[in-house]
């Protein structure tokens, strides 16, 4: 008498706790060849990545580069591999289940549709247009603007209105040393001459004469007199002097703003001009 055994395969309703979780996988009995294909995928977006990180870096120390490489393939592979696979599981389960009438699973199906659905971009450029278009990088170039030709005659400019005002000011000084020296000169001269009728009263009061006094006042009073002539008028021409130097570097000052703020609207033209014709180029490309 043989005893046959009849085996029967049970499948789980779709009230069951573990279909019904959207973070279960799908097709439970193929989980193990989907974990194979997810290693094999996961090697080759890790050796993508590698290249990717080795070739943007490679202008960076050996150490860093290897380092930020690593951690670049460990952070790739982890997010498309746990997060994207998992995922699709979410949203499959989600859709297949109708488990979205809760509060709790929008608030995890929503992250999970975005990030699902970035990785999914990624992924779609990645196999499309390959490494180069994914992962872009915004580099701007400045057009070149040669501003020596400027700047030199700026130079030019600026010495010959410095040398300008610098001649008028040397000038003006010689004209009022010369003055000066004039000036005190010819009231010394005068101081001079008191000194000397001064002496002869002094004289003529020691050996008894009566009117001497009064011309020594007379005189010491005319020499006072002579003293704040000569201070005021040397002070006259230091102040007209000081006024001129003045007059001199306030119209340097404002030939020297002049000549910068040409400089500077030239430089800002050819600057301009620079980058129209760069835009005109990449345009044409």
């Amino acid at each position: 008498m043989q005893n046959r055994i009849n085996v029967k395969e049970i499948y789980s309703k779709a009230i069951d706790i573990n279909f019904r979780n959207l973070f279960q996988p799908v097709i439970p009995h193929l989980d193990t060849t989907g974990k194979i294909a997810q290693v094999i995928s996961a090697l080759t977006e890790a050796v993508t990545v590698w290249f990717i990180c080795q070739s943007e870096l490679s202008g960076l120390n050996k150490f860093v580069s290897v380092f930020l490489s690593i951690a670049a393939v460990l952070l790739v592979v982890s997010a498309i591999e746990l997060g994207g696979r998992k995922g699709i599981q979410v949203l499959t389960r989600a859709i297949v289940w109708k488990r979205l009438k809760s509060f709790w699973y929008w608030a995890l199906f929503i992250p999970v549709l975005i990030i699902t659905g970035f990785l999914f971009f990624q992924s779609f450029q990645l196999s499309t247009k390959g490494t180069n278009q994914t992962f872009k990088q915004s580099i701007q170039f400045a057009a070149v603007f040669d501003d020596t030709p400027l700047y030199g005659r700026h130079l030019d400019n600026t010495d010959r209105i410095n040398t300008k005002y610098d001649k008028q000011a040397e000038t003006i000084k010689a004209a009022y040393t010369a003055n000066h020296t004039a000036t005190a000169t010819t009231y010394q001269s005068r101081i001079n001459a008191i000194d000397s009728k001064l002496a002869e009263h002094r004289r003529n009061k020691a050996n008894g004469v009566k009117w001497a006094q009064s011309h020594i006042d007379k005189q010491a009073g005319t020499r006072n007199k002579i003293l704040t002539d000569k201070a005021a008028g040397l002070a006259t021409l230091t102040v007209d002097h000081n006024n001129d130097i003045k007059g001199i570097e306030s119209a340097r000052t404002n030939e020297l703003t002049i000549e910068d703020e040409m400089y500077q609207a030239a430089i800002n033209e050819g600057k301009t001009a620079a980058n129209s014709n760069h835009q005109a180029v990449d345009i044409s490309h």
